[in-house]
C-alpha cells in the first residue's frame, strides 16, 4: 500500500465523537442554547436543520443518584427547572439572597441553594452571576472544584441593598412559593371520608359510648363546624384532637407564601408536626432532588386556642421589630381541625367571634389584611370546632347556633364507662387494681362527696399515683392501695 491508499483511508475515517462529561450536581439542562459560533459560518444543512429541527427523542432528567426527576406537568410538588416555574421574580430571590449573605457574611452557592432550597445549577447560580454583574457580589475564592464551591460575599452597595429590603422584611429562609401555588396546593387536599370501622380505630385510645359514635361519625364525615358542649373534664378536646385521625393521610404546606412581594411564614414547628422524624425547630429535613423542597410534608394539623384567641389573632400577625409577617393560626390549619377550646371565655363577645367566622365558614375563604391596608384573600379549608362547658344558650342566641352545623353535647360518663376508662388508663400506665380498692375510691370521692364521674379523672389521679411511687423509689408494675388513692385524690380534688 502506497501513501497515498493510506491517506484515502484515513480521510474515509468516521472522527471520533468528543465524551462531555455532565456536572452531577446539575440537575436540570438549561433553558437555552448560546451558539458562540457566527451564524453565516454554519454549513447550509445546519442552517436548514435549525429552521426545521427534527422531533428530538425526549430524555428523562437524572438526578445525581440517577433516580428521574419529575417535571411540574407530572408532578405539582415537582422542583422547579426554570425561575418562571418557581412563581417568584427575580428580583425577590435575589434580595433573598442578600439578605442571606448579611447574615452569614460569606456563603458558597451551595450552602446558598440548601439555605434557601432551590436548584443550584438552573436557578441559583443565575442568580448570583446576575448580582455578580451588577456589582452586589463579589467571589471570595473556591472551596473545592466546580462553580458551586465558589465563595461568595456582599460589596458595599450589595450591603447597602440587604439593609434597604430588610426594612421591609427580615424573612431569611426557604424561599417562598406564590399564593397561586398554594390555592392550588390546598385545592388538591383530600376531603373527609371514612368507614365506621374506621372511626373507631382513630378513637381506639378513648371510650366512647355507642350513642357518642352515632353522633361524631356523622358529624365529622360532613367536614362542617361543630358545637361541642357539656360539662368540665368529659372529654370535649380529646374528640376534637382526634379527628385528624380521620383523614388518614398527610399533606404539604410551603415553609413560606409570597404575598404583594412580602415572604409570609406558613410553617410552625411547634403547630406543624413533620412526618420526618428529624425536622426539630431550626432544622429543616434533607433537600430531596425530585421534591420542590420549598414545601414539607406534615401530619394533619390539629391547632387549638383557648381563652386568649381574639379577633385580632385571626389575622395576619405583623411583627414590626423585624419587621415580619406569618399567617395566623387559623389559617395554619388549613387541611385540619382548628379548635377554640373554652369557647365564652375569651376577652371578646362571643357573637364578635362568630361574626367574625360566619363568611369564611360558609365561603370556605377567609380574607386577611397587610399593615399597608391591601387585603389579601385565602383559602380557609378547615374543619372548625367550638367547645365550651358553659351554657350554650348565654353564650349566644339560637339564629347564631343555626349556622354551626352540627351541635354535640358530651355529658358525663355512666359508671360503666367511667369503670372502662380506670382500667384503660391503668394499663396505659402499668397500674395494678383491685375491684375493691375501685370500690373504695367511687365509693368515698364520688358517691359520698356528691360528685359527678368525670372522663378525665382516672388519668389525672392515677398520674399523681405514679409521681407517689417515683418518689418512694417504688419500681413498676405500681400496685394501688388504699393509701395511694387518698394520697392523690386529697391532692387532685378540692375540698371545702
Amino acid at each position: 500500500m502506497d501513501f497515498r491508499d493510506l491517506l484515502k483511508q484515513i480521510s474515509n475515517k468516521p472522527a471520533e465523537q468528543e465524551i462531555v462529561e455532565e456536572d452531577p450536581l446539575d440537575e436540570f439542562p438549561p433553558e437555552e442554547l448560546v451558539l458562540n459560533q457566527p451564524i453565516n459560518s454554519l454549513p447550509e444543512q445546519s442552517f436548514t436543520n435549525l429552521l426545521r429541527p427534527s422531533e428530538p427523542a425526549v430524555e428523562p432528567i437524572l438526578s445525581s443518584n440517577n433516580s428521574v426527576i419529575p417535571t411540574k406537568e407530572q408532578d405539582f410538588f415537582a422542583p422547579p427547572s426554570n425561575l418562571k416555574e418557581t412563581g417568584i421574580n427575580q428580583i425577590a430571590l435575589q434580595d433573598l439572597l442578600l439578605k442571606c449573605l448579611f447574615y452569614q457574611s460569606s456563603a458558597t452557592g451551595k450552602e446558598l441553594a440548601q439555605k434557601i432550597r432551590l436548584p443550584l445549577h438552573s436557578i441559583i447560580d443565575p442568580l448570583l452571576m446576575k448580582l455578580s454583574e451588577e456589582k452586589f457580589l463579589e467571589v471570595m475564592g473556591s472551596t473545592g472544584l466546580g462553580g458551586h464551591n465558589k465563595m461568595y460575599r456582599l460589596t458595599s452597595a450589595g450591603y447597602k441593598r440587604a439593609e434597604e429590603v430588610l426594612k421591609v422584611s427580615n424573612y431569611v429562609g426557604p424561599a417562598p412559593v406564590s399564593l397561586e401555588d398554594y390555592v392550588l396546593a390546598v385545592s388538591k387536599y383530600k376531603t373527609l371520608d371514612f368507614t365506621e370501622d374506621e372511626l373507631r380505630a382513630a378513637y381506639k385510645d378513648l371510650i366512647l359510648s355507642e350513642s357518642a359514635v352515632e353522633q361524631i361519625g356523622p358529624a365529622i364525615i360532613a367536614g362542617k363546624s361543630i358545637f361541642v358542649y357539656g360539662p368540665p373534664g368529659t372529654g370535649k378536646t380529646s374528640i376534637a384532637e382526634r379527628i385528624t385521625r380521620c383523614y388518614g393521610d398527610s399533606i404539604m404546606i410551603p415553609y413560606a407564601v409570597n404575598i404583594q412581594g412580602i415572604p409570609v411564614r406558613f410553617f410552625d414547628f411547634f403547630l406543624h408536626q413533620a412526618t420526618d422524624k428529624s425536622v426539630v425547630p431550626g432544622v429543616y429535613p434533607a433537600i430531596d432532588a425530585a421534591k420542590d423542597a420549598r414545601w414539607i410534608e406534615i401530619q394533619r394539623p390539629c391547632i387549638v386556642v383557648g381563652p386568649e384567641f381574639t379577633v385580632a389573632s385571626s389575622d395576619l400577625q405583623y411583627d414590626p421589630s423585624g419587621p415580619s409577617y406569618q399567617f395566623p393560626s387559623t389559617i395554619k390549619a388549613n387541611g385540619g381541625v382548628f379548635v377554640v377550646d373554652d369557647f365564652g371565655r375569651q376577652k371578646e363577645n362571643p357573637e364578635i367571634l362568630l361574626n367574625r367566622w360566619i363568611i369564611p365558614l360558609e365561603k370556605e375563604t377567609d380574607i386577611l389584611n397587610l399593615k399597608t391596608g391591601q387585603q389579601v384573600s385565602i383559602p380557609f379549608r378547615v374543619f372548625t370546632v367550638f367547645s365550651t362547658n358553659l351554657d350554650p344558650k348565654q353564650l349566644v342566641d339560637d339564629a347564631f347556633l343555626r349556622r354551626l352545623a352540627y351541635k354535640i353535647k358530651v355529658d358525663y360518663p355512666s359508671l360503666e364507662t367511667y369503670c372502662q376508662i380506670f382500667a384503660n388508663e391503668a394499663d396505659k400506665a402499668n397500674i395494678n387494681w383491685s375491684d375493691e380498692v375501685l370500690d373504695y375510691f367511687i365509693q368515698k370521692y364520688y358517691f359520698k362527696a356528691s360528685r359527678p364521674l368525670r372522663a378525665c379523672d382516672p388519668r389525672d389521679v392515677l398520674a399523681k399515683v405514679i409521681d407517689k411511687c417515683r418518689f418512694k423509689r417504688i419500681k413498676p408494675p405500681f400496685e394501688l392501695t388504699k393509701e395511694l388513692v387518698d394520697y392523690a385524690c386529697n391532692s387532685y380534688f378540692v375540698t371545702y
